[in-house]
Order: structure tokens, then C-alpha cells, then sequence
């Protein structure tokens, strides 16, 4: 497993001034948990979808703030345009490493069952399982 980094910057741009933000290539990003206060943040629109597609969904996610600072996140929610399916908002949830956290993983499915080329179906009951364990540490 890798470590998933991503670039941010402070966020000035709140309300209805988002909308620039995003015409420029930036989605607003909201940082919360294990900090002081929530942090307003943006990230480049392909650097997101580059690390939700690399598995950042359910994985620990290292936020580099320009101007010094760093988060250990967790993506929590993924608001997307409703045709155009880009991401529009994202809240990343901050962990404390030293603390047990669950997560969603999906469940794939790998090969093909011997039943299936006999003609049989399958059915897959489960679509994600929720685990709890530590952070893992990269170094």
C-alpha cells in the first residue's frame, strides 16, 4: 500500500465565491476532527480524482498545507455535480494516528467461480465491510 499525499491551500473564498473556485480548477475541501477548528482548504480538481481513483477513498490520505502544516485524513463525504459527476466539495476527516478508526472497504470479487461456467449464478451479498484497526505509520 502507498502513501496517498495531496497539495492544498488556505481557502479565503466561502458562500456563494466558491463557484470562481471551481471555474479555476480548485474544489473546496473542509478539514475537521482532530483539529482545533475546521480548516478551509482547496486542492486541484485532478490531483483529487488522480488520489480518489488511487484508492483515497478509503485510505489514509497525508494533506500538505502550502504555508507549513500537515493532516492525517480521511475522506468522509464526496459531493459530485449531478450530470457532470466532477467533485464539487470534499470533507476530509483528521485522525489522530495513536486511535483505533473504522473504515468502509469494498468487497471485489477476484476470478470466476467453477459454478458460474456450469450455468449457476452468484450472488455477492455483501457490497463493503466496515473494519476497525490503527492507522498504519509510513515512514
Amino acid at each position: 500500500m502507498s502513501k496517498l499525499t495531496i497539495e492544498a491551500a488556505p481557502r479565503t473564498a466561502l458562500g456563494g465565491k466558491v463557484k470562481a473556485l471551481r471555474r479555476e480548477g480548485w474544489v473546496p475541501v473542509v478539514v475537521y476532527g482532530n483539529v482545533d477548528a475546521p480548516v478551509n482548504l482547496q486542492v486541484n480538481h485532478r490531483a483529487l480524482e488522480r488520489m480518489l481513483h488511487g484508492g483515497g477513498s478509503s485510505q489514509l490520505v497525508e494533506v500538505t498545507v502550502q504555508g507549513g502544516g500537515s493532516h492525517n485524513v480521511l475522506i468522509r463525504d464526496i459531493q459530485r455535480h449531478p450530470v457532470r459527476r466532477t467533485v464539487i466539495h470534499a470533507d476530509f476527516y483528521a485522525i489522530n494516528l495513536s486511535e483505533k478508526q473504522q473504515v468502509s472497504i469494498p468487497v471485489v470479487a477476484v476470478n470466476e467461480p467453477d459454478a458460474l461456467s456450469a450455468g449457476l449464478m452468484m450472488l455477492q451479498a455483501l457490497d463493503e465491510i466496515e473494519i476497525e484497526a490503527l492507522p498504519p505509520t509510513f515512514r
